[in-house]
């Protein structure tokens, strides 16, 4: 069976017609049958390694895959769904280390029928990592097909479990979910979801359980439970499940991470538990679980990798804020025999699509890029997308949405080769009075340090500003972060984005953050991050400033013309008659708005996701009506401010900025 994708900034690229697969190095394709044709998500377009063509619909964000027709190849696809990891417990107390993260439920149903009708997909956030002031949380459901308008029932995977707390007295039991968290003191460890999955699915079970024994325990991986722990190293996440779905079965995938059998494709890998007593925390298992920390060191545990599912990484015992981390997003991944075709394949890296005669690499994560040297000089367009920042987390401004770089096909040359390709993080949630973070940059170039005589370099995402820093001034970067509000005129952060000029003439897009107003003590508006299109908007008397709009670049022949990248984050808001800002087209989170101790403000104070473009931010309610939403992955968007975080209330959930989204590095060139 085979969908065929349109009207889509990246799997619209696909002409089974008259283009070449991925890889190819021959005459182009010719079908021999073509299947459905549907929409959504970011396309992989492979052979099985003989006739056979496959495509891939790869979701990191919520979306809908819309089936509109029918084709010649069957109606069955093959379907991953994978739900956000869970929190890691904290250690603080001497002689208590937390528990990892229980990886997000996995659930795989092959040879599901579709018909032609739309399927909403909804990807689950990682849970929050605990803090010695706020507790952990459970990775947020993956669904497809909720709710459902057709005869197929909603398909959920279960979020990961927290993992056990061990700081004293506010502790946690490790929490169940897809997989249970690990093991932190005095609880005991959770469980994972072994009932109520649909029969279809393989394996039956969405997960395994956390690791028992004592502290420190690993979170429950999709493959394996957690290992338990009686004493020293933190003990390893259990492993979670290859499934080689997105690319060649014999090459690395473009989704997931490496594991011990060739191919990559793991996910749902469960977090490390935290060590003691001097020791080392425990390792993440394959699919995405975060590492452990160390005791008596100040470092967390490291988060979940996103789009894997994987639970996060606990904090070691000790002396400190020595935080669990938070856990990875879920990813849903449908796939389908698109075409038989007589071809080789030409290119390799990334996700692989096909539009109007020409090839599309999407890279969603890091990796390589390599045009052999049979093409020793090829035009190229390309388009690389910084990680935005994160918003700021008390009276917080939005975060500014990764630097953009567009090189036209028009302009642009690649000699044949082998390319780095580098794909930035959006900027981490903060809480407890904190700016947000910078984006991570993003960079296309030689296999060398990343420079800008010799590379293609975005600069990440500007940091929101946040109370009570003085001035609270928003970051620099690609675009400039919000300004948080603390004095009476708080500005943003100035965004600076260069053009280089190594393989041609390209334009940088980036843009300044908006200012915030103080009103009174109980009345701060905060500014909006700037986004690739447009700066963000001060704040004033009826709404906060809103995030930037990102900047409209159609890949290859895209005749739609109508996709934002590096969209920035709305500011959040301090004054229950103001509306909170939303965030700007291109993926940027809406701010949150003023609350007290977790209670709604009241109608019209929410702020809005980013609207157009490939991928929507999330509403600032997220997860408390004071926390700003979270960027949407794969779009540099920046994330909300925070409208007022309550972090004098315990054990209530405090608000935070929300999280920069990951960028995205697109090449094409003549098939």
């Amino acid at each position: 069976m085979g969908i065929r994708s349109q009207n889509n900034p990246i799997a619209a690229y696909l002409d089974v017609f008259s283009n070449t697969g991925t890889d190819a190095t021959g005459a182009a394709p010719i079908p021999v049958s073509s299947g459905l044709t549907a929409t959504g998500g970011v396309i992989s377009d492979y052979p099985d390694g003989g006739s056979n063509i496959y495509r891939a619909h790869i979701f990191t964000s919520s979306g809908a895959l819309n089936v509109t027709a029918l084709g010649g190849l069957g109606n069955n696809v093959d379907l991953l769904v994978v739900a956000g990891g869970g929190g890691g417990g904290g250690g603080n107390v001497p002689g208590n280390a937390g528990g990892g993260g229980g990886a997000g439920g996995l659930r795989y149903i092959p040879n599901l029928t579709l018909s032609a009708n739309s399927y909403p997909v909804n990807i689950g956030a990682g849970g929050r990592g605990s803090t010695s002031t706020v507790l952990g949380a459970n990775g947020g459901n993956s669904v497809f097909n909720e709710p459902s308008a057709n005869s197929i029932p909603a398909i959920t995977a279960t979020g990961g479990g927290a993992g056990g707390v061990g700081y004293f007295p506010y502790t946690q039991h490790a929490q169940p979910g897809g997989s249970g968290g690990g093991r932190g003191t005095p609880s005991s460890e959770g469980s994972g979801n072994a009932g109520g999955n649909d029969p279809r699915s393989n394996p039956i079970s969405e997960g395994n359980d956390g690791g028992g024994t004592s502290y420190g325990a690993g979170g429950g991986g999709a493959g394996a439970a957690g290992d338990p722990n009686s004493g020293g190293d933190g003990s390893a996440g259990g492993i979670g499940l290859q499934f080689l779905l997105a690319g060649p079965p014999a090459s690395t995938q473009p989704v997931g991470t490496p594991g011990p059998v060739a191919g990559g494709g793991y996910f749902a890998g469960g977090g490390g538990g935290g060590g003691q007593s001097g020791a080392a925390g425990g390792a993440g298992g394959f699919g995405g679980g975060g590492p452990g920390g160390r005791s008596n060191t100040t470092p967390k545990g490291e988060a979940g990798t996103y789009a894997t599912g994987g639970g996060g990484g606990a904090g070691g015992e000790g002396s400190g804020n020595n935080g669990g981390n938070s856990g990875g997003s879920g990813i849903v991944v449908v796939r389908y025999k698109i075409a038989e075709l007589t071809a080789v394949q030409k290119a390799t890296g990334g996700a692989i699509s096909f539009y109007g005669g020409k090839t599309i690499h999407a890279f969603t994560g890091s990796g390589t890029f390599t045009m052999p040297a049979s093409y020793p000089s090829t035009p190229v367009q390309m388009l690389v997308v910084a990680g935005g920042g994160s918003g700021g987390s008390r009276h917080g401004g939005g975060g500014g949405g990764g630097g953009v770089i567009h090189l036209p096909l028009a302009n642009g040359t690649l000699a044949n080769g082998t390319y780095t390709v580098t794909v930035g993080g959006g900027g981490g949630a903060r809480n407890n009075n904190l700016t947000g973070i910078q984006g991570s940059n993003s960079s296309f170039g030689p296999p060398s340090a990343a420079s800008a005589p010799t590379h293609l370099l975005a600069i990440g995402g500007g940091f929101g500003g946040a109370h009570p820093n003085s001035p609270a001034t928003g970051g620099p970067g690609g675009s400039g972060g919000g300004g948080g509000s603390t004095n009476p005129s708080d500005p943003g952060g100035p965004g600076s984005q260069p053009a280089p000029t190594v393989y041609g003439t390209s334009t940088g897009y980036g843009t300044n953050g908006g200012t915030s107003v103080f009103f009174g003590p109980d009345s701060r508006v905060c500014g909006g991050g700037g986004g690739a299109g447009g700066a963000g908007t001060s704040g004033g008397p009826t709404t906060a400033g809103d995030g930037g709009p990102g900047v409209q670049i159609p890949i290859a022949s895209d005749p739609n013309n109508n996709y934002y990248w590096a969209g920035g984050g709305g500011g959040g808001n301090w004054n229950t008659p103001v509306r909170a800002g939303n965030g700007g087209q291109g993926g940027g989170g809406g701010g949150g708005h003023s609350g007290n101790a977790g209670t709604s403000a009241g109608p019209g104070t929410v702020g809005n996701g980013g609207t157009g473009g490939l991928f929507t931010g999330q509403a600032g309610f997220n997860p408390v009506p004071s926390s700003g939403g979270n960027a949407a992955q794969s779009t540099g968007g920046g994330g909300g401010g925070n409208g007022q975080n309550n972090v004098y209330v315990w054990p209530g959930p405090n608000g935070g900025g929300g999280n920069g989204g990951s960028g995205i590095v697109l090449i094409a060139y003549p098939s």
